[in-house]
């Protein structure tokens, strides 16, 4: 009833499209266990929860909400309701999932840092993928202020 009443209020601003993203859950065995992960941990406000009350099961939806798709990515798991005419997206990031990519040799991203380093994680100094002395020197990309644009 809170997620509905949020999602009412939402749509009284004008805004249709909600997301509620769940912290990512963090793999101990990748990510120390320092104060922040066992803050995140503690105050975690869980995506499945809500799962349960708005669609226990595809076949089972709460009254007044219609279940539209489901989007899997490199290390998300999304599903799109609507709920009085606003699309309400779950969703769940995976840092485990994110990691195992790694170990698979498989690159899902590409980031260009300021320094016209290419990593394909957000951590600049591993997965590096390129290095450019200059912006010419990066094929295909064209630098328009701070963000490169390809």
């Amino acid at each position: 009833e809170d997620v509905e009443r949020y999602v009412t209020w939402a749509a009284s601003l004008g805004i249709k499209d909600i997301v509620f993203r769940e912290i990512s859950r963090l793999d101990s065995d990748i990510f120390s266990v320092n104060r922040v992960a066992s803050w995140i941990e503690s105050n975690r406000v869980s995506v499945d929860r809500l799962l349960e009350v708005i669609a226990p099961s595809l076949g089972s939806v709460r009254e007044g909400w219609t279940y539209r798709h489901s989007c899997v990515g490199y290390y998300y798991y999304n599903e799109v309701y609507v709920y009085r005419g606003s699309h309400v997206q779950l969703a769940v990031p995976s840092y485990a999932a994110l990691s195992s990519s790694f170990s698979r040799g498989v690159v899902d991203k590409l980031i260009l840092w300021g320094d016209l380093t290419v990593t394909s994680d957000w951590d600049h100094r591993v997965h590096k993928v390129a290095s450019y002395a200059s912006p010419d020197d990066a094929p295909g990309a064209v630098m328009h202020g701070c963000a490169p644009v390809w």
